[in-house]
């Protein structure tokens, strides 16, 4: 059921209750990049152990319960579940009745502990909340957003329409679409920007969170043209997915989600679903055909956790800077 195609199969606790604290694997090491404001700053420092326990044996358990096909989702899905509480209580190494959970975390060479009552913890956001999609206007070209594959009150629809008067009155033929933390939603919510920008100049950005459908979207873009800047995502284009719904446990406080369809991209990115009997059917002495395709961006540019914590943006930089180094090319 878990095997490395299948990321979207999985089980999770139906109450999720998170630390206020975000973070980013790098080079083996869990570096704290985000925190609620109440906390002493602990950005840029590196987590030793959680409850005593270090922070390798804690990964090492996570990793036995994700279902992954690339690396970048596995890391993905480890920092999300170091803030979640249900689920390192569950972890083999935690006492699943501890009243505290504590982190060790060195921040400018010395130890601090940071402890967290699990008796009085809120769900606590420590970030502003993400518009489904959003923009920004530069000289050279416009950059917009696309963090969900949702649209709500026909948010797409006014984005295109509001790029038009941007791009008529500033003259501006170029986009960057910026997809990079988007894990998915509806496939079909991107179709009418698809056919705005279809005679674009178009950068596509892409990080290690993008997921489901936004590696959907991720074809799309390049299928007109878009040009890749980021890293590696967090799926391999054939993979089972889309989940139609999910069953609730509610006795257990667990919920199951299981995928339904087998994507499969061949060597034209033509996209093709293949539900179970399908799939068997098709797929039983096709078995080649089942091997992992990763995308690689065209240009790869990482964030690195010395970038977030200056604030900076190398991938969207370059995406930017990459119209003006391409200039005449556009202009043709």
């Amino acid at each position: 059921m878990l095997g490395k195609y299948d990321s979207h199969t999985g089980v999770s606790f139906l109450n999720n209750v998170f630390l206020p604290l975000d973070f980013k694997i790098e080079n083996d090491k869990v570096y704290v990049i985000n925190q609620s404001m109440d906390l002493e700053n602990l950005i840029g420092g590196v987590v030793i152990a959680i409850n005593g326990i270090d922070i390798n044996k804690i990964l090492e358990e996570l990793e036995t319960i994700i279902s992954y096909s690339t690396l970048e989702f596995l890391k993905s899905k480890q920092t999300f579940y170091l803030r979640d509480l249900p689920v390192l209580k569950s972890l083999p190494s935690i006492d699943s009745n501890i009243d505290v959970i504590s982190f060790k975390i060195k921040v400018n060479g010395k130890d601090k502990l940071i402890e967290f009552s699990t008796n009085d913890i809120q769900s606590c956001i420590i970030k502003n909340k993400v518009k489904n999609y959003s923009y920004e206007v530069y000289d050279n070209c416009i950059v917009v957003h696309y963090t969900r594959c949702v649209d709500d009150d026909n948010e797409m629809k006014l984005l295109i329409e509001k790029l038009k008067v941007i791009s008529e009155e500033k003259q501006i033929n170029n986009y960057v679409i910026d997809l990079r933390g988007n894990t998915g939603g509806d496939s079909q919510i991107i179709k009418p920007l698809l056919e705005y920008l279809r005679d674009k100049n178009i950068v596509v950005l892409v990080n290690e969170e993008v997921f489901s459908s936004a590696r959907m979207a991720y074809v799309d873009l390049k299928r007109i043209g878009a040009y890749s800047i980021g890293t590696d995502i967090s799926t391999s284009l054939n993979c089972f997915g889309n989940v139609p719904g999910a069953l609730k446990l509610d006795e257990l406080g667990l919920i199951v989600k299981r995928s339904s369809t087998y994507w499969y991209y061949d060597e034209k990115f033509d996209c093709k679903g293949y539900r179970k009997g399908e799939f068997y059917n098709y797929f039983k002495n096709r078995k080649k055909l089942l091997k992992p395709v990763i995308l690689k961006p065209d240009m790869y540019v990482y964030l690195s956790v010395s970038d977030i914590v200056n604030k900076k943006d190398p991938q969207l930089e370059t995406a930017i800077n990459y119209f003006d180094l391409n200039k005449d090319k556009n202009d043709d």
